[in-house]
């Protein structure tokens, strides 16, 4: 079972990579930002294009639901979305989240990556049962 401490999970990440989804159409990648709030964690997620400037940002609210799984709400939503912590790194440089289903997947960094970590990334991914090929990689953040 993974060791996780929420508090070591707070703070800036980078969307090295991800699986497709509709609610990131049309960015070229994203970050999250997680911070205490009263009862919770605040989420701001930031959308960017190519050119890295924003183009979009909401804000929303997570929960710690059990272990490294939390439910993460945004306005736009009337349901709670499961955000399941599957893997980090020591001193949580870099992380690997999805959900239940496995149909959610990103690669997560605290900052830019090389070619070799990646590529480690994602024999980690596929070792959680994860697909590694339907990924989209952010190059920008990887050398």
């Amino acid at each position: 079972m993974l060791k996780f401490d929420l508090e070591g999970y707070l703070g800036i990440w980078w969307e090295v990579a991800r699986y497709p989804n509709y609610f990131e159409q049309g960015a070229a990648f994203a970050s999250a930002y997680y911070f205490p709030i009263e009862g919770g964690i605040g989420v701001l997620n930031t959308s960017f294009d190519q050119n890295c400037r924003p183009t979009s940002r909401i804000l929303g609210r997570a929960v710690q639901v059990a272990g490294t799984t939390l439910a993460v709400k945004f306005p736009v939503s009337t349901t709670w979305a499961e955000y399941k912590i599957e893997w980090v790194s020591d001193g949580y440089v870099y992380a690997i989240v999805g959900n239940t289903a496995k149909s959610q997947l990103w690669i997560l960094a605290r900052g830019t990556i090389t070619w070799g970590e990646y590529v480690e990334l994602r024999r980690v991914c596929d070792s959680l049962g994860y697909d590694h090929k339907r990924l989209l990689a952010n190059s920008d953040l990887i050398f």
